[in-house]
């Protein structure tokens, strides 16, 4: 059975599985009201929960958090992999470039769903 990865309009994500989009629409209305733009088909999925000392749970699979950052976060994804080039990421500027790029990404939308599944021109934003 297929999974479907869900971007919600704020920048969270769900992933379900389902038979079909309108079935991934139905399991998902206990968390808001999905549409099929807002859903793309996970060829790989991986969840390895980690329960850290604080109780939190925590980690995905390394395939599937880097299909989410370049799906779902393309914004996100563009100013990490630039900051781990010039070594950055340590620095005050790389942490508010960081957190520019995320609050960019809660307000983003997909684009209107055309019937197809390229998101080819988020990925070049």
């Amino acid at each position: 059975m297929p999974i479907y990865m869900c971007r919600w309009e704020n920048g969270d994500i769900s992933f379900v599985s389902a038979a079909s989009k309108d079935d991934a629409i139905w399991a998902l209305d206990e968390v808001g009201t999905a549409t099929s733009g807002m859903l793309h088909a996970v060829n790989q999925f991986m969840v390895h929960v980690t329960l850290d000392d604080h109780g939190e749970l925590e980690s995905l699979g390394e395939d599937t958090e880097d299909f989410i950052r370049e799906v779902a976060y393309p914004i996100l994804n563009k100013v990490q992999v630039e900051m781990i080039s010039v070594e950055a990421e340590e620095t005050n500027a790389g942490q508010k470039l960081i957190a520019e790029a995320v609050m960019q990404e809660r307000v983003r939308l997909w684009p209107e769903n055309d019937g197809s599944d390229d998101r080819s021109e988020i990925l070049e934003e």
